[in-house]
């Protein structure tokens, strides 16, 4: 039975006795009427397996009997009776009943148990005892909880997601689905498209947004002072609007780097410039070198450690089971070992941000490790569709070309 399940899982010695107490009497007075068991629960079931069931038809009362099974007065006390053995050694009692050891033998067939119309309702006996223990680890888990108590234990476990967003790759994703110099979309409410993702897209059970972790790197002013002040005005957005729990800044690299002279081909791959009238490259014989390469400097920005950001915290979250479930926003190959290793712990949902394909190594199927893994690319239409208010407290303003 359910009760008898938490009974004998939950690890005590990891609780305080007047948690337990409080947690017994408050599910027990949702039935004054009934009659009492007394339970000593801090027993060995190993030693004492009998000794620790009990069934679910009992009452408001809760005490301790010399560190064994007890009941009272019996009939006058309407208390259900029990095998403090085995119902095999008593043909009065059923198994299901509940009676001392020092009690056996007094067992007297008149004795009934209570009657079913003042039992407590099993999921108000879960769901009450969960609320007490809910600092005992193994109880954290959703998968734990429904393989003890089954489809009950659906009204009352939550899935908690974790979101762990690489912020350079979202956006850059997202400027190549809806363009460059488009309004609308880079006002991102990222809970509210976090929410809608996992509701619409994912078959998580009860899930919620526990953490929104955004990973990103604050832009160099130099050659770009407007858009810095942008990005310094949308993560004070996302911070006071609640859009995301935490913001985890990366570095913002500056340098010159030298590279071959390129055009973007039509698989959006690089294409090396070769030599061609009426620019011609010669050697000191004045022979012509048609497979020469041009090599140029150029001033290169990029962002160093939003991946490995998202990456650390995903995984810290994961094994310390602060939460149940992971969803990834990003298409960045480097992020498939991390995630990998989270799909062997709980369910992950990996979003695309960008309308290319997704990197093969962070493709998988739903089964692999726990199981129930997704995938998503986002559309134009999610983006437009979850945005913030225009005006967020009295000093932040949405960027008039966003």
């Amino acid at each position: 039975m359910a009760l008898c399940c938490v009974l004998t899982t939950i690890h005590w010695q990891q609780l305080g006795y007047e948690a337990i107490v409080d947690c017994l009497h408050r599910v027990l007075a949702l039935d004054a009427l009934a009659g009492r068991v007394e339970e000593w629960v801090f027993g060995d079931c190993a030693v004492e397996p009998f000794a620790e069931d009990l069934d679910l038809h009992f009452g408001s009362w809760f005490g301790v009997c010399d560190r064994q099974v007890g009941v009272g007065d019996r009939l006058s006390d309407r208390v259900s009776l029990g095998a403090g053995f085995h119902s095999s050694n008593h043909f009065s009692v059923m198994a299901h009943w509940l009676i001392a050891k020092r009690d056996a033998g007094d067992v007297v067939d008149q004795d009934r148990p209570e009657s079913a119309s003042h039992s407590v309702p099993v999921e108000s006996v879960i769901s009450t005892i969960f609320m007490v223990f809910n600092n005992v680890q193994d109880l954290h888990q959703p998968a734990y909880l429904r393989s003890v108590f089954g489809s009950v234990a659906n009204s009352f476990v939550t899935v908690r997601v974790g979101v762990y967003i690489d912020g350079f790759n979202l956006y850059y994703g997202a400027r190549g689905l809806c363009g460059r110099s488009t309004a609308g979309w880079r006002w991102l409410d990222l809970r509210s498209l976090a929410e809608t993702l996992v509701g619409q897209h994912s078959l998580w059970t009860n899930p919620i947004i526990e953490k929104v972790t955004y990973c990103t790197a604050r832009i160099s002013a130099v050659g770009s002072s407007t858009g810095q002040r942008e990005q310094d005005v949308y993560i004070r957005a996302l911070e006071r609007s609640g859009s995301v729990t935490q913001v985890v800044l990366g570095n913002y690299v500056t340098r010159v780097a030298t590279a071959p002279l390129a055009l973007l081909g039509k698989n959006g791959r690089p294409v090396i410039t070769r030599p061609s009238w009426p620019v011609k490259v010669q050697d000191g014989l004045e022979k012509n070198i048609p497979d020469a390469r041009f090599m140029v400097s150029v001033a290169r920005r990029e962002e160093k450690g939003s991946d490995v950001n998202a990456a650390s915290h995903m995984l810290i979250d994961v094994l310390t089971q602060e939460i149940d479930a992971v969803m990834v926003i990003s298409n960045d190959s480097d992020l498939s070992f991390p995630v990998r290793i989270a799909r062997s712990y709980v369910p992950v949902g990996l979003i695309n941000p960008t309308k290319g394909y997704l990197a093969g190594k962070l493709a998988g199927v739903p089964k692999e490790g726990v199981g129930n893994h997704w995938w998503y690319q986002l559309t134009p239409t999610d983006l437009y569709t979850h945005q913030l208010p225009a005006v967020i407290g009295p000093k932040i303003t949405k960027p008039v070309p966003w």
